[in-house]
């Protein structure tokens, strides 16, 4: 695969190892197809919130991990974080991210 993927954060090493050519797949379909930084990939907006949800759904996950003591969780979730923020081009997490105790959940 010879096109460039986006420039970091490295999204790939979020992936767990058995998926990564999965990945790498995606992603070769996609540049193939003409998304780049300047010409990124167009979603369905529902798609595009299912997408959002899982992920904030996934830093909920890994915060739990990592205060129970995972270092991999702790080490992953800036990455996480990340790749919030750039989704959904906000400043911060804080502004995206949902706040479970308003939202009744409870851990």
């Amino acid at each position: 695969m010879n096109a460039p993927i986006l420039d970091p954060p490295p999204y790939r090493d979020l992936v767990v190892p058995e998926l990564v050519p999965f990945f790498d797949r995606i992603v070769e379909m996609l540049v193939r197809g003409g998304a780049d930084v300047d010409h990124p990939l167009t979603l369905a907006p529902a798609a595009w919130a299912a997408l959002a949800a899982a992920l904030v759904q996934s830093i909920q996950a890994h915060r739990l991990l990592a205060s129970a003591g995972s270092d991999d969780a702790a080490a992953r979730l800036p990455l996480l974080e990340a790749l919030l923020i750039q989704m959904t081009n906000a400043e911060s997490i804080d502004e995206v991210m949902p706040n479970p105790a308003a939202a009744g959940v409870l851990h």
